[in-house]
């Protein structure tokens, strides 16, 4: 395997399936870095090697039909062998980001031929300054004398971890780049951390002041922690009907000044449209499915999509009803008067 141009080339020991397994390296990190979440993993794929292999056995064994002797049946044969062991000593080698040039095109860290060298891509994610979500280009890391990101191997008993840090800056505002860490075991790479933590952002359908407790709940679904996503859905849907009673579009408060979830469920399904109700999801349903959930600790996958999906819908309808033209002109009417002087 070759990798970039000039006086000094970075090679590989795997040959061919090394550069496959190259860019299969990088197309994986592209995927984990631009699609994946906090703790999420994605497989390098082998399908190309194992395409590549299976049209050399091909060719081998056709040739080893018109081969003039056993021993050149035996060496076509022993070549198929062969590229399944290198495929297997590339997926058990070490993989390292390509060294950075120095001057003359000279590798600016030691180079070693049994290593499977790869290129980190450009990614795309958000960016916490621009808010939005932009290109991200390698940013160099000085570590220990290393310009392109920093490698550790870790092994305990019979496995061999790697751990890769990678910086990533905005190429929109190249302000204070996020830093990844990926931790790699066999062909499994999966986002083990981040510099800062990631920013879901909200449908624009929902109230802006919901807008943190959709995104810590995806936040918390995502790195594997359902049951404390569930609640911040619960939550979520709490503060918005808690915002509608401060405004004083419903009256629910007992006579110690408390509110209750399920006064608050009902007083908000007096006041919305028969059309409404029969037509699209309720909150007050959605809030008793995920209380019953957390009452039983039940980290439910399929409830938390649902009642994702469920919250946006009822949201998005709210919108093109305009209940929210209506609520503001409850508020009005219920608003205490300003006593006069």
């Amino acid at each position: 395997m070759t990798k970039r141009s000039g006086l000094f080339a970075v090679t590989s020991a795997h040959g061919k399936i090394g550069e496959l397994l190259s860019v299969a390296v990088t197309q994986a990190f592209q995927d984990l870095l631009t699609n994946k979440h906090l703790y999420q993993s994605v497989e390098v794929s082998v399908a190309a090697i194992d395409e590549y292999i299976k049209e050399r056995a091909d060719a081998e064994y056709k040739a080893a039909e018109y081969a003039g002797s056993d021993r050149q049946k035996e060496s076509r044969l022993r070549e198929v062998t062969e590229q399944v062991k290198q495929k297997k000593n590339a997926l058990e080698a070490i993989w390292a980001v390509t060294p950075a040039m120095g001057a003359f095109g000279v590798p600016q860290t030691t180079v070693e031929a049994n290593i499977v060298y790869f290129e980190l891509p450009t990614i795309y994610t958000l960016c916490p300054t621009c808010d939005g979500r932009w290109p991200f280009n390698p940013f160099p890391l000085h570590l220990e004398d290393r310009t392109s990101s920093g490698e550790a191997v870790v092994h305990h008993m019979d496995d061999a971890v790697e751990v890769f840090v990678c910086a990533y800056q905005c190429q929109a505002c190249k302000t204070e780049p996020l830093v990844f860490l990926i931790r790699r075991r066999g062909v499994k790479l999966t986002l083990a951390g981040r510099s800062r933590i990631e920013s879901v952002p909200a449908p624009a359908v929902l109230p802006k002041h919901v807008h943190g407790f959709y995104s810590d709940a995806l936040i918390a679904h995502n790195a594997g922690k359902t049951l404390p996503g569930l609640f911040m859905l619960r939550v979520l849907i709490e503060q918005f009907w808690a915002d509608l009673e401060r405004r004083h579009v419903l009256i629910v408060r007992d006579e110690r000044g408390r509110l209750h979830a399920d006064q608050l469920a009902d007083a908000y399904n007096d006041i919305l449209p028969r059309e409404f109700k029969d037509r699209f999801p309720s909150l007050g349903k959605i809030y008793e499915d995920i209380s019953d959930c957390l009452h039983d600790a039940r980290a439910d996958i399929k409830l938390f999509e649902k009642s994702q999906q469920e919250i946006i819908e009822h949201f998005d309808a709210r919108r093109v009803m305009k209940l929210d033209a209506e609520d503001d002109q409850r508020a009005a009417a219920k608003a205490p008067k300003a006593k006069a002087r």
